[in-house]
């Protein structure tokens, strides 16, 4: 090989080492580029989604990366490289983010001009549009309106219970709720209050004007009345009142003549109210009087519509079968170890239909009442018939006899006593 065939075979070995170094150096700035747009596109990825608030733009702006193959509007297949392909795709996300800017401004704007303003907020507190368009100062930039909000909402609630405090004062039934409409009017139901309480506000004043005129009618009244110690000077005395005033020398003539009135007053109520206690009495034993006799008749008529009612299934029961033609006529007829049976209780009106006939028992007797070992009472016999008998509740609650229950002959001497007693 001949000397310039060797300085070509080097010159070309020197370019193609060159050449291979610019390759590998530019696949590694490719690799890097790439890497750097994949993270720019996911974070851009990302920042739809968090933005999106129903917008639809998390849907728009999109890019995945897996496999080695990228997807979405921000990967290769969608942009193709190709010159404003990437502007275009992120075009959604940037209206986006105009629409917010117009949008926070619009809401500044109204707080300023149509919350704040309206609200007479003093300076130094109210909203500043120039701090809450501020990224970096409107976090605090609302501290001192949110404040006087409160403190605005907390004197509100205040008046209202004042309001409210003098509206039970004068008798209005209805309370002030405070109730906000969109003219700024009264509600209806505070409209309401209002009407009632100027109502009764000038009632009060009637009322006071004939208070007035009272006092000076009884101040008249009081002039002409012979009272020890008392002199009245004309009738200066009674016109003055509510115009000049009382002389000294009027005032204490009033108030003496004013103090014997208030004794004379005091001591007739004391009787007046001796006189309404008497005739509350009075009405309250009328009422039960009247009650008494009420529940007198009602009773008696119970009892004869009970007695009727059982007098008239004495005659057609026979549960037992029993009939005794003959009846007995004193009590030694009667034997000590008798027992029977309730047919039928009425626990409304007091009375029980037993399976003892008029050969058994007569009227007057009295018998126990069991079932099983408990005492439920004592009841009477008051008719006696072939087939049964009819008996009165005495002693015991009549409710709690039922049918079955067992009679047991009182004693002698319980009967004695409770004959005794009727």
């Amino acid at each position: 090989m001949s000397k310039n065939g060797k300085i070509i075979g080097v010159a070309a070995l020197v370019l193609a080492i060159a050449a291979v170094t610019f390759a590998v150096f530019s696949l590694k700035q490719a690799q890097a580029h790439a890497r750097r747009y994949q993270e720019l596109a996911d974070a851009v990825s990302a920042l739809s989604q968090s933005l999106d608030s129903g917008s639809g733009v998390a849907s728009q702006v999109t890019y995945s990366f897996e496999d080695g193959k990228e997807e979405g509007s921000l990967g290769w297949p969608a942009t193709k490289g190709l010159e404003g392909a990437t502007s275009d795709a992120v075009a959604p996300l940037k209206d986006l983010a105009e629409k917010i800017i117009r949008q926070r401004e619009a809401l500044v704007e109204a707080l300023v001009e149509k919350i704040a303003k309206p609200l007479d907020v003093p300076p130094g507190k109210a909203p500043n549009a120039d701090v809450l368009n501020s990224v970096m100062e409107y976090e605090n930039g609302m501290d001192g309106f949110i404040a006087y909000v409160r403190a605005r909402a907390a004197r509100d609630r205040n008046l209202q219970q004042k309001i409210n405090t003098l509206l039970y004062s004068l008798e209005v039934r209805n309370k002030y709720a405070g109730e906000i409409t969109n003219d700024g009017s009264f509600g209806s139901g505070d409209e309401q209050a209002f009407r009632e309480a100027a109502k009764n506000l000038q009632n009060l004043r009637s009322n006071y004007s004939l208070l007035v005129n009272t006092v000076k009618s009884l101040n008249n009244a009081l002039r002409g009345i012979a009272l020890d110690g008392v002199e009245w000077r004309g009738p200066a005395t009674a016109s003055s009142l509510g115009t000049r005033g009382l002389s000294e020398t009027e005032t204490a003539n009033l108030k003496g003549a004013v103090e014997k009135f208030q004794a004379d007053i005091a001591q007739l109520k004391t009787q007046l109210a001796r006189i309404n206690v008497l005739e509350g009495e009075k009405a309250e034993l009328e009422d039960q009087l009247a009650q008494a006799n009420a529940n007198a008749r009602k009773w008696q008529d119970n009892y004869n519509t009970s007695e009727s009612a059982l007098r008239a299934i004495m005659g057609n029961i026979t549960p037992t079968g029993k009939f005794c033609p003959d009846a007995i006529t004193d009590r030694s007829q009667v034997r000590e170890d008798l027992t029977g049976k309730v047919l039928v209780a009425n626990g409304q009106y007091g009375h029980v239909l037993t399976n003892l006939t008029h050969g058994e028992v007569i009227p007057g007797l009295r018998f126990s009442v069991r079932r099983g070992d408990k005492f439920l009472g004592i009841v009477r016999i008051t008719e006696v018939s072939p087939h049964n008998s009819l008996a009165v509740v005495e002693e015991g609650k009549a409710t709690d006899i039922q049918a079955g229950d067992t009679l047991l002959l009182a004693s002698e001497t319980l009967q004695s006593v409770l004959n005794q007693n009727d």
